[in-house]
C-alpha cells in the first residue's frame, strides 16, 4: 500500500498578520500566553555551562558518552549542598558552587570515567569557574590541538535544535532530577530510560526543560565569549563558488542570436515612425535584453551588479505583461509620459542646483524631454505611473510567479537593508569561539549566477511580445532544468 503523502501547508500559514507585519510563531504564541514569555540565547548562556559535557560528545562515540554520563549523574552530588541554588543543574557554575570537598569527589569521578586529555582545553580558561580545582585534576601543557577540540565541541553543539544540544538538555534534565533541583512529571524516568531512541519524540521535551533553567546566575557565560574573543583570531568564510563557467560563450551567442532576431522582427511589424506603442513594446524587450547581455559581457552574473540587472529584467517582465493584458492605448501612453516626467524632474532638480552628479548626461536628458512635445507641457507624477504598484502590476499581469521569486530579495540588495548589506558587504567569522559574527568580507560577494534567472524572465517578456506582436517563436533554452 503506498504511503499518503504529507500534506503541505500553506505558505505563510503559521504567521499572523498585524497590519504591515507577519508575526512569527513564537512570537504570535508568547503574545498570547498568560505566563511571560524572556527571550534568551542558548549560545550565549547555556552553552558555555556545559563545555565539559559538550568535550564529551565531541571525544567519545555518543551511544557510550550517554552511558557514562549516566553513570556521573548517580555520584552528582545533591542540590541542598550548593552554596548558590541558582545554578543551572550539572554546570560549569553548578560544580564551582560545591563545597570543596564534594566538587573533588566530583571531578576525580569524571577523571576516573573519561580519559584526562578530553577535559584538558578547559583549564586554558583563565575565567573559568573553580580552574583551580579543574587544573589539579586535569591540566596539561597547553596545545593548539586543545583549542581545536574545544572549538569543535563548540561547534557542534551551537545549534539549539541539533542532537548533541538536545544530548546536553537531557543530561541538565537529568541531573536537575536526580538532585531534586527540577520537579519532573510521572512518566519522566520512562523518558529517560528510554534515551536517545525516543530523541525524535522526547527531545523537544528536554530541550523545553533546560531552557526554563536558563538564568544567568554568573557572569561566566559572558566572560567566556569574551576571553575568547580577545585570544583567537577570526577566521572569514572563504570566497563562494562561481557556480557558472565565466567562459560560457553559449550564452553570450544566444543572447546576440535573440537581439538579431528581434531587430528582423522589429523592422518586419513597424508600421510607420509615430507607432508609439510598437516601439514601448519593443523598447522594454530591447533594454532587458541588452542588459543581460551586459552581465555576460561584463562576467557579473554571479555579483551584485548582476542581480540589480535581474531586479531590473524583472520589472521590465511585469510592466510588458500588464501593458500586454491591459491593451490600452491610454495606459501605455501613460507608461511613456512617466518616463519624460523623471527626466522632466531631474532635469528641474539639476537646473536649479538641488542635485550634484557626474553619472547623469544633462544633455541627453533634455533632448529626451523635448521629443516628444515641450516640456512646459510635460506633467511630473510623483506617484507610481499606473496608479497601483508593482505586486498589483504583477497580479494582474500574470506576473506574481516573477515578483514572488525576485523581488523581495533584490529589494535587500538595492535598498541597502541589513540582508542586503549583511550580503555583501561582510561574511560569518567561522571561528566557532566567535558566535558567527559578522566580518569585513575581503573577496566580493560571489553570489549564484543570475543567467538562468534572466533567461526565465527574457523568454517571459517574449512572450508578452508574441501577444501583441504574433509569430515571434524565438526563445532561450530553459536553463533552470540544467
Amino acid at each position: 500500500m503506498a504511503k499518503k503523502r504529507k500534506k503541505k501547508s500553506k505558505p505563510f500559514s503559521a504567521f499572523k498578520r498585524d497590519k504591515k507585519t507577519l508575526k512569527a510563531p513564537m512570537t504570535t504564541i508568547s503574545e498570547s500566553s498568560s505566563i511571560p514569555f524572556e527571550k534568551s540565547s542558548w549560545q550565549d548562556i547555556q552553552l558555555p555551562e556545559y563545555l565539559w559535557v559538550a568535550l564529551v560528545f565531541s571525544s567519545i562515540e555518543e551511544d557510550e558518552a550517554l552511558v557514562r554520563l549516566r553513570r556521573i549523574v548517580s555520584a552528582w552530588p545533591s542540590h541542598s549542598c550548593l552554596e548558590n541554588h541558582e545554578v543551572q543543574p550539572g554546570s560549569h557554575s553548578a560544580i564551582a558552587a560545591l563545597p570543596q570537598i564534594e566538587r573533588k569527589n566530583l571531578l576525580n569521578s569524571l577523571s576516573n570515567e573519561f580519559e584526562k586529555d578530553i577535559f584538558a582545553p578547559l583549564c586554558n580558561l583563565s575565567n573559568l569557574p573553580a580552574l583551580k580545582s579543574w587544573s589539579n585534576e586535569f591540566l596539561s601543557e597547553e596545545t593548539l590541538e586543545q583549542w581545536f577540540a574545544l572549538g569543535h565541541a563548540i561547534q557542534r553543539c551551537n545549534d539549539f535544535q541539533s542532537k548533541y544540544a538536545t544530548h546536553i538538555c537531557w543530561f541538565i534534565s537529568q541531573v536537575g532530577s536526580a538532585t531534586g533541583q527540577m520537579t519532573v512529571p510521572p512518566d519522566f524516568d520512562r523518558m529517560h530510560d528510554e534515551y536517545p531512541t525516543n530523541l525524535e519524540m522526547a527531545g523537544g521535551f528536554f530541550r523545553c526543560t533546560a531552557g526554563s533553567n536558563r538564568i544567568i546566575s554568573t557572569n561566566w557565560p559572558e566572560q567566556f565569549w569574551n576571553d575568547v574573543f580577545r585570544k583567537l583570531h577570526p577566521a572569514p568564510a572563504p570566497p563562494e563558488d562561481q557556480y557558472l563557467s565565466d567562459n560560457d560563450l553559449g550564452i553570450a551567442y544566444q543572447l546576440t542570436t535573440l537581439t538579431g532576431v528581434l531587430n528582423e522582427h522589429f523592422w518586419e511589424t513597424r508600421q510607420g515612425s509615430a507607432d508609439r506603442i510598437h516601439e514601448t513594446a519593443f523598447g522594454l524587450v530591447f533594454a532587458a535584453t541588452a542588459l543581460a547581455y551586459e552581465v555576460v559581457e561584463l562576467r557579473s552574473h554571479n555579483r551584485f551588479s548582476g542581480l540589480a540587472v535581474l531586479r531590473s529584467v524583472t520589472e521590465c517582465a511585469i510592466n510588458m505583461s500588464f501593458l500586454t493584458k491591459k491593451n490600452e492605448p491610454a495606459l501605455w501612453y501613460k507608461f511613456r509620459q512617466y518616463g519624460s516626467g523623471q527626466a522632466h524632474l531631474i532635469s528641474e532638480k539639476l537646473e536649479h542646483e538641488l542635485a550634484n552628479t557626474h553619472c547623469v548626461d544633462s544633455d541627453w536628458i533634455n533632448a529626451y524631454l523635448q521629443e516628444e512635445q515641450a516640456k512646459y507641457f510635460t506633467d511630473i507624477e510623483l506617484g507610481d505611473w499606473s496608479g497601483e504598484n508593482i505586486r498589483s502590476r504583477a497580479e494582474k499581469g500574470g506576473t506574481k510567479d516573477l515578483y514572488d521569486s525576485y523581488y523581495d530579495y533584490s529589494s535587500s540588495i538595492l535598498h541597502g537593508d541589513w540582508l542586503g548589506v549583511a550580503s555583501v558587504g561582510t561574511t560569518w567569522d567561522l571561528n566557532p569561539f566567535h558566535r558567527l559574527q559578522r566580518v569585513p568580507r575581503v573577496y566580493p560577494r560571489n553570489f549564484p549566477s543570475v543567467v538562468p534567472d534572466l533567461f526565465r524572465v527574457l523568454n517571459r517578456i517574449l512572450d508578452s511580445l508574441d501577444v501583441i506582436y504574433p509569430k515571434f517563436e524565438f526563445r532561450l533554452p530553459n536553463l533552470l532544468e540544467k
